[in-house]
């Protein structure tokens, strides 16, 4: 095989890896691998989030920022996403910026190292093997009232006040109350 060839053909594969991994594996080590919101579900995830005006949202694993970005643009909050993945935190800027979402901003950062004691809102989509480390630090930070929004799964420790799922088709989403 031509070598010019065989160099090309290994970068490229080595670039599609870097942007798999910056994609899914990243986020997967520390909270959930990306995976897009449904289109379905969006609608409904921020008629559950119920913001208004002088709320304070965090999306913790924010991926490709749709709750962030909107949450700025529809009712102009401070929104927050962090996100550790680099490759899904420079979409997330990119698509702020072409919809001209002031009231978002995106943090490349851990999640675990982040201090949320000023939300009044967070929307999470987490695995249940790691939504226990996110349920200790939460209460730990949150003040008495943060309302906590988790798509699909359950978040252990703390008792959901509604369970939001109108068809056995619809994921649940999840609203919990921080005490």
């Amino acid at each position: 095989m031509n070598p010019l060839l065989l160099s090309i053909l290994l970068l490229v594969g080595f670039s599609l890896l870097v942007i798999l991994l910056g994609f899914f594996g990243i986020g997967g080590l520390s909270l959930a691998p990306w995976v897009p919101l449904y289109p379905s579900d969006h609608k409904r995830v921020m008629d559950i989030l119920n913001l208004k005006s002088g709320d304070i949202l965090y999306e913790l694993g924010s991926g490709t920022g749709i709750v962030t970005t909107n949450a700025g643009l529809i009712y102009g909050v401070t929104a927050t996403g962090i996100e550790i993945s680099p490759v899904l935190f420079c979409y997330s800027v990119l698509k702020k910026y072409i919809k001209q979402s002031h009231g978002a901003r995106f943090w490349l950062k851990n999640l675990y190292t982040t201090n949320l004691s000023d939300a009044t809102v967070i929307y999470i989509y987490g695995m249940p093997n790691k939504n226990g480390k996110v349920v200790a630090k939460l209460q730990k930070e949150c003040k008495p009232g943060t309302r906590i929004i988790s798509y699909t799964f359950h978040m252990p420790g703390l008792q959901h006040t509604v369970r939001h799922r109108d068809t056995d088709t619809q994921v649940p989403i999840y609203e919990y109350i921080i005490q």
